[in-house]
């Protein structure tokens, strides 16, 4: 890597340039944009200040990781961090100097940006408790981490018509989203040997589609070869000019599954030929000894090694300052192996605590972590900080837990709410319970801000099928729905997915008034 660090430094002085132009108004929007997403770079609505998204590879994040982000993060007085839905993390409302310097001292501590945007492969998804769940088929850490190496050796070296996404899944529960996605490898046992399931051809936003379940067994020794040839299958068969049919489900639709799915093949038999990404690591030991207790906890999770806990953290809205995490970071910080693993729901869990360990981080955190019913949301960035934005998705979900706990009863009968602020899916509500897109429509001749509603989203191997649009409701009275919708259901004692099943068409009675 330590070539690739220098090639990575030497890149910087052209994008400052790049970027010096965009804030002189001399290189447009669009153009900036081009050139920055591959630099993991966003410009803000303003037009003066910059996003940076941190790879997280997979992530898992040590504790030296975590101590140079507080420092990065406090050194250059980073008023907002954002823990994404797709394992990274992101610093907002920085000046290009900063942007900058964030860029060139992450790579002393091989936090990478490089690719975190733009048309490139994107941050290897994984199971954020791969290794540690009871009911996994093997752990795919080694294998997630394999395809980040892969993928991070050549980074500055695509040319993709689009972004790939890519995910290693461990169980059933699909905790990296591997069944929508570009890519995804579900771990499932053959005669006690390892293979991968693959899901093919998936994808959210604009005309989402579930990945292609692929029927031929994946030996999990031949990962890299799988995704030599997606790269090679994305490079030769994408589009290169049409921007919004660029993805590889395009490619899908435009061949049909069988013919995707064959076409597939032969690239992966022309890169077996070529050889050289054999595969076979040796698996992690966890070595460190457990302290059982007894607790029952929202946030902690029993690992399969015996006396070690895990403990899930979930700022609101995923947004956190320096201060809090540096108090994580602190806190675990004595203690032996423990690490972070962001998770896709814009939160992170601390894993490898022990019995009295868990105990202590809960009385610590317990008191920032929002785990209980609607806090539980999810949202995108959205106005007045993305330039793709089209409404406020963070202030709606702040105005959602506020409207219940004014009300005194912040509910658990609705699933988690994921919130997208526009139809581009960084909240990835079309797999949600309940999923709401921003949008604006005239209504008695004012443009008013609206939020498409969509329910019955589900992610989970086997089981996946994405959301179904069941009507609309104005930005300012999405609270008020929401509760009505709570109460109705709790009234009735049914889960939510019973009561959706009985009563859609009362659901749309209550969005149509």
């Amino acid at each position: 890597m330590r070539n690739l660090r220098q090639i990575l430094l030497e890149e910087i002085p052209e994008f400052k340039a790049k970027g010096e132009a965009f804030l002189k108004g001399e290189l447009g929007k669009m153009d900036f944009k081009k050139v920055s997403g591959g630099f993991g770079v966003y410009a803000h609505r303003d037009g003066k200040h910059f996003m940076i998204r941190l790879r997280i590879l997979s992530g898992v994040l040590g504790k030296e990781q975590l101590v140079a982000i507080c420092n990065l993060a406090e050194r250059y007085a980073v008023p907002m961090i954002h823990l994404t839905t797709r394992q990274a993390i992101q610093f907002h409302k920085l000046s290009l100097d900063n942007i900058c310097k964030v860029m060139e001292e992450g790579l002393e501590y091989n936090l990478y940006t490089r690719g975190a945007g733009g048309n490139y492969p994107r941050n290897v998804a994984m199971s954020p408790l791969a290794g540690l769940m009871k009911e996994e088929a093997f752990d795919v850490v080694p294998y997630a981490m394999a395809a980040n190496a892969y993928f991070l050796q050549r980074i500055n070296t695509y040319h993709l018509p689009r972004k790939l996404k890519v995910s290693f899944t461990s169980d059933k529960a699909d905790g990296s989203q591997a069944t929508v996605q570009d890519m995804g490898f579900v771990a499932t046992l053959k005669d006690n040997k390892p293979y991968f399931k693959l899901y093919l051809g998936g994808g959210l936003g604009r005309n989402p589609r579930k990945g292609i379940p692929v029927d031929r067994l994946l030996p999990a020794e031949e990962a890299l070869y799988a995704l030599e040839a997606m790269v090679q299958f994305f490079t030769h068969e994408g589009d290169y000019e049409h921007h919004h049919k660029a993805r590889v489900r395009y490619i899908a639709d435009r061949m049909g599954d069988e013919a995707f799915v064959n076409c597939f093949w032969k690239y992966f038999e022309t890169a077996k030929v070529k050889g050289g990404l054999d595969f076979s690591p040796e698996m992690p030991k966890y070595t460190k000894v457990g302290k059982t207790v007894e607790i029952n906890h929202i946030a902690i999770t029993s690992q399969k090694q015996e006396g070690l806990y895990s403990y899930y953290f979930h700022p609101l809205g995923g947004q956190l300052d320096y201060r809090l995490l540096r108090k994580i970071s602190n806190l675990i910080e004595p203690m032996t192996d423990v690490h972070v693993r962001l998770s896709m729901g814009e939160g992170l869990y601390l894993v490898h605590l022990d019995g009295e360990e868990v105990q202590q981080v809960a009385e610590a955190l317990d008191a920032d972590n929002y785990l209980l019913g609607v806090e539980q949301t999810r949202s995108c960035i959205g106005v007045p900080i993305c330039q793709m934005g089209i409404l406020e998705s963070q202030k709606a979900l702040k105005a959602i837990v506020d409207y219940f706990k004014a009300k005194g009863n912040i509910k658990k009968s609705l699933p988690p709410i994921y919130i997208s602020g526009c139809p581009n899916s960084c909240g990835v509500h079309q797999i949600a319970g309940i999923g709401l897109v921003g949008n604006k429509k005239k209504i008695d001749g004012v443009l008013t801000g609206i939020y498409d509603v969509y329910m019955k989203g589900k992610c989970t191997v086997g089981e996946t099928h994405l959301g179904e649009l069941i009507g609309e409701v104005q930005e300012d009275q999405l609270p008020g729905f929401l509760y009505d919708l709570a109460s109705k259901i709790e009234a009735t004692h049914q889960s939510f997915d019973q009561y959706m099943e009985a009563n859609k068409e009362e659901v749309e009675q209550l969005l149509s008034k």
